[in-house]
């Protein structure tokens, strides 16, 4: 990845934050019974992480005036002592963009306690659960002594969790337990549309694996399958789905940005039916996305 089109990453993730932005300060709809208060801590929060965003890109621009010739990567690039403050640099981006995420999740938290529609509630749900999982992320890095690097076991626990407890509201019986290999190593490019994955497949066995009975069993595992792939796994012990499922040519939305995403990870999905439904991802973690 060259310096240019770091730069580049670093503009679209500034025009996303801006329109967060404005929409929270400017929506009525966005703006109805939330505390005043939250709101503009919110909308301050945002606007401090542009203006890093901004500097940010600045500099690398200006580390690579031939930014079109450039083919240094980004972890090269901070490595070299002559910039002996840029990984700080970009580890503080990562502290101020989860929690500026971690706010909106809490405004998306209020939100779904004050509607009793169940249509935008399941909205709600759905966008601060994917928030969360991207604010983890940038938690993760953050902390990370790696930053091209993630512990993804850790990544896959703390986010099952924060899913978990966004739909478990009506499901107090299902017990969540894990399977998960210490310190899996993943590439950052992977993460979010690993997570993504995740997040479709642990919130869609909580809406739709438990619909006959309350109780029963989820398991998220994390394994080595070959010497070069790892396997991402969510088995629902509720209800069973038909024997001979076939995910790719389905109608339905969660399904088919996981096909997508599993596309985009250079992975592939595989589904067991029997006594237990499982979905298992299965991808190469060190190399970058497609």
């Amino acid at each position: 990845m060259t310096n240019r089109e770091v730069a580049l990453q670093i503009a679209a993730l500034r025009e996303r934050l801006a329109e967060l932005r404005d929409r929270i300060q400017f929506d009525p709809v966005a703006n109805t019974n939330l505390q005043t208060d939250l709101q503009t801590h919110v909308v301050e929060e945002l606007q401090t992480a542009l203006e890093v965003l901004e500097i940010a890109q600045g500099k690398i621009i200006q580390t690579d005036p031939r930014s079109k010739e450039a083919t240094l990567q980004l972890s090269q690039t901070l490595a070299q002592a002559s910039l002996p403050g840029g990984e700080v640099f970009l580890r503080e981006i990562h502290h101020r963009v989860k929690n500026n995420l971690q706010l909106v999740s809490s405004l998306l938290d209020l939100q779904v306690m004050q509607t009793d529609d169940p249509i935008v509630r399941e909205l709600l749900q759905n966008n601060q659960s994917r928030i969360s999982l991207i604010a983890l992320l940038h938690e993760s890095l953050s902390e990370s002594p790696n930053l091209m690097e993630v512990n993804f076991s850790e990544y896959v626990h703390s986010l099952a969790i924060t899913v978990f407890r966004v739909y478990i509201t009506d499901l107090e019986s299902i017990e969540l337990r894990f399977e998960i290999l210490p310190q899996v190593l993943v590439h950052p490019d992977k993460v979010i549309p690993a997570g993504l994955i995740l997040n479709e497949l642990i919130s869609n066995a909580l809406k739709y694996g438990f619909r006959e009975t309350s109780t029963g069993e989820m398991v998220i595992s994390l394994a080595v399958a070959s010497a070069r792939e790892i396997a991402l796994a969510v088995t629902n012990r509720g209800d069973r789905i038909s024997p001979g499922f076939d995910p790719n040519p389905t109608d339905s939305l969660g399904l088919q940005l996981v096909n997508s995403l599993v596309r985009q990870i250079g992975g592939r999905l595989e589904v067991e039916a029997n006594d237990r439904t499982t979905f298992t991802v299965i991808f190469d973690p060190l190399s970058g996305a497609g």
